[in-house]
Order: C-alpha cells, then sequence, then structure tokens
C-alpha cells in the first residue's frame, strides 16, 4: 500500500505514509521559476515533482520528475503554481492511502516546514481528501512527538495521547474535491506512462 509502519511497544505501533519531495521542490521552483501565474485552475499543467525519487505510494528511488501540459502561453509563474500544487497533491496522495488503510482516524494534522510557511496549502489538502484538516502549532511535529514518547518511557508523562497543538482548521470545499480528484488521476497516469516509456530513470 506504499506506508510504513514502526512498532513503538507492545502498546503502540506508528503507522504512515512519507514523500520524498515536499519544501525541497517548492524551494527548487521559486528559484528558478519566478513572474506572475494564471489562476491555478487554468494553467492546465500536470506536474510530477519528484526531485528526490518518491516513497508513498510507489516507493521508486529512481522516479524523475515531469511537466506535462506546457504550451506557448504557460508563464514561468505558472509551472511554479503548479509544482506547489502538485507538491501539496503527493501529500494528499499520501494522506487518502493511509485513511483507506487505516479506518478510524478522526482527525488530519498538517505540519512541517511547507505548512509553517504556506499555511493555505492545508486546503488543498483537506479538498483533495474531503476531511477537515488542521495546522499544527509546532512546525517541528515530529521531534515534539519523539519527545513525549521518550518522557513517557522515563516515568515523565503519564501516557503519550497528547492531542497536538493546532491553530487553525482548514474545512473542505466540496466544489473543489473533482478538480482534485481529476489532477491526482491525472500524476497517477503521467507516472504510469513514464515508468511504461523508460523515461523516469
Amino acid at each position: 500500500q506504499g506506508l510504513w509502519e514502526y512498532r513503538l511497544d507492545r502498546r503502540y505501533v506508528v503507522v504512515g505514509g512519507a514523500v520524498s519531495n515536499g519544501g525541497n521542490a517548492i524551494e527548487w521552483a521559486s528559484r528558478l521559476f519566478r513572474g506572475g501565474a494564471t489562476r491555478a485552475s487554468e494553467h492546465g499543467l500536470t506536474v510530477l515533482p519528484l526531485l528526490s525519487g518518491e516513497r508513498t505510494p510507489w516507493w521508486d528511488d529512481r522516479a524523475t520528475g515531469a511537466v506535462a501540459g506546457l504550451r506557448a502561453g504557460t508563464t514561468p509563474g505558472d509551472i511554479r503554481e503548479a509544482l506547489v500544487e502538485s507538491v501539496v497533491l503527493r501529500l494528499a496522495a499520501a494522506t487518502r492511502t493511509l485513511l483507506e488503510a487505516r479506518t478510524g482516524i478522526e482527525r488530519i494534522v498538517a505540519s512541517g516546514g511547507v505548512f509553517a510557511r504556506q499555511p493555505e496549502l492545508a486546503q488543498v489538502i483537506a479538498d483533495a481528501v474531503g476531511r477537515p484538516v488542521v495546522l499544527a502549532a509546532d512546525v517541528e511535529s515530529s521531534t515534539r512527538g519523539a519527545a513525549i514518547v521518550a518522557l513517557e518511557r522515563i516515568g515523565a508523562l503519564p501516557s503519550i495521547e497528547i492531542p497536538a497543538r493546532t491553530t487553525r482548521t482548514y474545512r473542505p470545499k466540496a466544489a473543489r474535491r473533482a478538480r482534485y480528484e481529476r489532477a491526482l488521476a491525472r500524476q497517477d497516469r503521467l507516472m504510469t506512462a513514464l515508468r511504461a516509456s523508460g523515461l523516469e530513470n
């Protein structure tokens, strides 16, 4: 299913998905492609932001990035915006894989540098998966989680079940769901085509 699973002890198992291209891909696009963009829904581009291979759901270190749908009117800003959107779509794909594999997940928390710099990107995940997404107050949520586990182990905390500190909640907008469904399907088709052609490595 493209997920990973770590057993902390006899009581707890951590299950998740991972992407190899987040802030690094956004920084790369911002550095190379400047200028104005058309509205995101009009750029007509499908991007695989795989600058460093990919993990969930494909787990392919050899996977490479691609931009499809370029036209004479495509602007550098269009490419930048499409790549940023594509990064978040890969996060949404990993989130959907996790939700399908593990029922009972009560809430989705967005954390990390990408969302600290551009919190509005959490809205894309909410729209794509059809579930509310809350923004973590801590940028380094993984570090906080590891510290909580360590403190519980030495008896400084009674339990690791401490809710994440959050700020804003992004609620899904039904009108955008179909658009992101199509965008995710295009990414999957592009990846399949690249693999079949041998051009991905």
